[in-house]
């Protein structure tokens, strides 16, 4: 009895393959000469395949499928693009970069010395404007005989 339990393990250990010891102690994967490690793997699987349910085996064959179909799908519209959409974008991109570049020349052409136009500075000729513009209002309204423009919007409206 003790030699067919022996023979068990022996048989066990020669499924696995000569480099499971290696394997185990190393981490050092490595498939023996002349040997296909897919075939190692699909053989696993096989043994595998009997505890996994049919319905579950089906729904992964039809993802494979469908991932495969996607990727498939994906290169080609790359393809597609690279060929004839790209050249037309790089085409059309030319096109833009040489009306920038006119336009560009045109507007220094047109104002060679506009300045730099610094917003605090606007803000201060909008003040003056507004400041001159309320001058010039209460003036007026002082030579009408109004005191304020509240007063003069409800004389008009009377």
């Amino acid at each position: 009895m003790g030699d067919t339990g022996g023979a068990d393990e022996e048989k066990k250990k020669k499924e696995r393959g000569p480099n499971d010891a290696k394997v185990l102690a190393e981490g050092f994967i490595e498939c023996p000469e002349k040997m296909d490690p897919y075939e190692q793997f699909a053989k696993n699987i096989k043994a595998f395949r009997q505890f996994q349910p049919e319905d579950k085996k089906r729904r992964l064959k039809h993802l494979s499928e469908d991932l495969a179909f996607r990727g498939r799908r994906s290169i080609r519209k790359m393809r597609r693009f690279i060929a004839a959409e790209r050249s037309a974008m790089m085409e059309e991109q030319k096109k833009l970069m040489k009306a920038r570049d006119a336009m560009d020349a045109a507007r220094h052409e047109t104002y060679p010395s506009l300045p730099d136009f610094d917003c605090f500075q606007y803000f201060d000729v909008l003040a003056t404007f507004h400041q001159n513009a309320a001058a010039m209002l209460s003036e007026h309204l002082s030579r009408l005989g109004v005191g304020s423009p509240m007063a003069a919007a409800a004389a008009l409206s009377t």
